[in-house]
Parts: C-alpha cells; sequence; structure tokens
C-alpha cells in the first residue's frame, strides 16, 4: 500500500534524515533529565550517534572553553596539508546548544578573536572563521562505524565538496557510486557527510572520516592500484560529477591539548586525551 509506496526514493531518504533528527532530540531530552540523567551503557560510546549540528571554528586563537565551562566537546586539529590552519569541531545536538556555548564564551572572552591568517579556497569555505553543518545521514559512509572511530581518531581525512545550486540530487548521486566503489574495494574508511547550513558558501559539503592511522590511507593506494577509482561511475559518474564546482582533499592530525572533551568522553582513550595534563 501506501506505506511500500513511501519507503522508495527520494521519500525514504526524508524519512531516514527525521528518524535520526527524532533520535538525536530523544537522546538529548534523556541527557538532560535532572532525577535520572541517562548515561549510555559500559560497551557503548558517548557518541554511539553522530552529533546533529557541529559548529567548525577556524583559526588558531582558542576559544575560552575551560573556562566558560561549556557543557560540549570540542576536537581541535590541525592541517598537514593545504594551507596552515587549526580546526576546532565542536559537536552540538540542537542550536539551543550553540546559543548556550556562545553565550558562556562571550561572558568569558576578554578580547575579540582574530580571524584566521591562512583561508583555504575562496570557493570552498570563504574567509568565514565559523561555520555551522548539519549531519546528513543518507550521504555519510558507514556512520555508525565512523562515529565509533571518532574518539580513537589520531587524523582525520577531510572532503571538501561544493555543488551548483539545484543539483543536490546529483550529488547525492555522486556520492551514492563513490560508496558502491568503496564498499567494492573493501576500503576502511568510513565517514560522516555534514552540509554546510551557515557561514558557508550554499551547496557547501564537509566528509569527515576519523582515521586511527594514516596507513590506513596505504592500504587505500594499494587497492586503488588494482582497481578502478571509486565514484567513477563511467559516463553516468561523469555526468553527476559536473554537479560539482570545486573539491579539495585535506589531511589533519588531532591535538588533545588543543581539544576541549568531558571527562567521560576522555575515560575511554585516558592515555591520548589527558595525556598532556
Amino acid at each position: 500500500g501506501w506505506k511500500n509506496y513511501f519507503q522508495l526514493g527520494y521519500p525514504a531518504a526524508a524519512f531516514r534524515d527525521i528518524n535520526a533528527y527524532v533520535h538525536s532530540r530523544l537522546k538529548q531530552h534523556l541527557r538532560r533529565r535532572s532525577q535520572r540523567p541517562y548515561r549510555p551503557p559500559e560497551d557503548v560510546t558517548y557518541y554511539s550517534e553522530p552529533p546533529l549540528l557541529i559548529h567548525l571554528v577556524r583559526g588558531h586563537t582558542s576559544p575560552p572553553y575551560q573556562q566558560a565551562q561549556a557543557r560540549i566537546n570540542v576536537f581541535a586539529m590541525k592541517a598537514l596539508s593545504g594551507p596552515v590552519e587549526t580546526w576546532r569541531i565542536e559537536a552540538h545536538e540542537s542550536f539551543a546548544s550553540i546559543e548556550d556555548t556562545q553565550e558562556a564564551l562571550a561572558r568569558r572572552t576578554d578580547r575579540q578573536l582574530q580571524p584566521p591568517s591562512d583561508y583555504l579556497s575562496a570557493e570552498l569555505l570563504g574567509d568565514a572563521r565559523g561555520i555551522t553543518a548539519i549531519y546528513r545521514p543518507t550521504l555519510s559512509y558507514r556512520p555508525d562505524q565512523a562515529i565509533r572511530q571518532f574518539g580513537r581518531a589520531r587524523y582525520f581525512y577531510v572532503t571538501v565538496h561544493r555543488v551548483r545550486t539545484g543539483t543536490t540530487s546529483d550529488f547525492s548521486d555522486l556520492l551514492r557510486l563513490r560508496k558502491e566503489g568503496l564498499d567494492d574495494m573493501n576500503l576502511d574508511r568510513p565517514e560522516l557527510a555534514y552540509q554546510v547550513i551557515a557561514g558557508g558558501p550554499s551547496g557547501t559539503y564537509l566528509l569527515l572520516a576519523p582515521l586511527p592511522s594514516l596507513k590506513i590511507l596505504d592500504d587505500g593506494l594499494a587497492k586503488r592500484a588494482y582497481q578502478a577509482d571509486p565514484g567513477a561511475g563511467g559516463s553516468k559518474g561523469e555526468k553527476v560529477a559536473q554537479s560539482e564546482i570545486v573539491r579539495s582533499h585535506l589531511i589533519f592530525r588531532v591535538e588533545p591539548s588543543l581539544s576541549y572533551v568531558s571527562d567521560e568522553f576522555a575515560a575511554e582513550w585516558p592515555d591520548f586525551w589527558r595525556r598532556s595534563r
């Protein structure tokens, strides 16, 4: 009947996005209950689901998260390729969380934060210091695996896409072809997809692949030598590739001394997250 009809095609993708949003809001509600606050099971990380929103802060000057007692986790990383940049990824479950964090930081900031001295290509992220993006589960690749690796990641392989207006479906097809290619290669490099909704050019997407080691990239190079480029997709791949304006690949190293994570999160990997303290 109608149930089966709406389980196919674009409605299915919309339903998955709605389910992901409802799940994140319910998890946020459980965490905020005052009498019996929610705690994940012992065998489940605090990030068993990707954060609904991320706020990306670019620049070398660190906001005063510690002094503000911000109730979020912030993952700092420095670029190993491309312009010399420092990114701090704030994990949020709602816009209210972003607002609370910004207000807490504003009360503790005694000087105007300076913009980053180096920018990526203006075609990519522009010159914005702060960028907000929303999680896109249907564009992600093995997101359940990616989020499990988030806390263990020592590096991030970041792909920045900017696509033409009105070509979102073509871009989705491009990522689908790429995911099929990665599956064919059996490449263990899951990634989370986020769509920029504020602070950056429209049509910008961030794909974040957590890497426990750069050796994973060696494995990918070896497999690419014997198989076609994942996502090429022949003539169809060439067609959907026209949806892109520009694409950039970046490697970042996670910096625990510049990060700000909760004791609960750090307890899973204390040797890494607390080694400099």
